[in-house]
């Protein structure tokens, strides 16, 4: 009797494992993340102004007689996909100009399983502008190397002292 009871737990034991076996994999055996597919500037503001959204559209001008006044720039930006955080610029001018000094505020993932992509919020200080209008360029490399670009003009700055 007792060894009947053995090969039961056995027969048992190996049902559980074929089933376990045929069950479909998890989220983090789901595979490679997505590479990066699109680089998006949603929104821009400063400590004075409202956040401005940005058309979707080329030339991806901002409205005239918006104009940002402060001292900070706050441009906020989609990554569909996953950028390699190392090579995401932003430039002032055009895609080869010159690399504006900014610091990450917000870093939002899209998606929990999977996570699809990400909004980045980065502060630029006024005074990185040579002038009072400037175009914002931003570039980002994906995982495997390629390189997009996105890109918001017409922007007008005034800088406001103090808080």
């Amino acid at each position: 009797m007792r060894n009947n009871w053995r090969w039961i737990l056995v027969a048992i034991l190996l049902v559980v494992m074929g089933g376990l076996s045929a069950l479909p994999p998890s989220a983090s055996e789901a595979g490679t993340a997505p590479d990066l597919k699109r680089v998006q500037v949603v929104k821009i503001w400063s400590e004075h102004t409202p956040a401005v959204y940005v058309p979707e559209n080329h030339p991806n001008r901002m409205p005239d007689g918006v104009v940002f006044k402060g001292r900070t720039l706050y441009v906020q930006v989609r990554f569909d996909g996953y950028p390699n955080w190392n090579a995401v610029n932003y430039h002032c001018g055009s895609a080869e100009g010159m690399v504006l000094p900014n610091h990450q505020t917000a870093l939002t993932m899209l998606g929990k399983h999977p996570v699809y992509g990400y909004l980045q919020t980065v502060a630029i200080p006024f005074e990185s502008f040579s002038t009072n209008q400037a175009d914002i360029f931003v570039t980002a490399q994906g995982r495997t190397g390629r390189m997009l670009q996105t890109m918001v003009t017409g922007i007008q700055l005034n800088f406001v002292s103090g808080k």
